[in-house]
């Protein structure tokens, strides 16, 4: 599956490294007294880990639906290929 999805997953890494950012500076934020801009780069990372992560799963699902669709039409048109043979054979074998 890796060759579906391997274009969406940016969007994990960056919202895996935003989350990273952010669980350091939540650990950060005691030792250095919570200064401001500490505290405004991990509430950012947080937003921007939450909104990647959206965008990561909104992408998934929409190429989930695609190669489902995708590979029911082939399996329809593969069942209807089979059925033709068999029937094929079966005029055959009749004949």
């Amino acid at each position: 599956m890796g060759s579906y999805f391997g274009s969406i997953a940016i969007w994990s890494r960056l919202s895996n490294w935003c989350g990273l950012l952010w669980l350091v500076a939540l650990v950060a934020g005691p030792v250095l007294g919570y200064p401001p801009a500490l505290r405004i780069a991990g509430f950012s990372a947080a937003v921007a880990a939450i909104a990647f992560l959206i965008v990561h799963e909104t992408l998934k699902s929409r190429r989930s639906k695609q190669l489902l669709d995708h590979f029911a039409t082939v399996a329809e048109r593969g069942r209807q290929e089979r059925l033709r043979r068999e029937y094929q054979r079966y005029l055959t074998a009749v004949a």
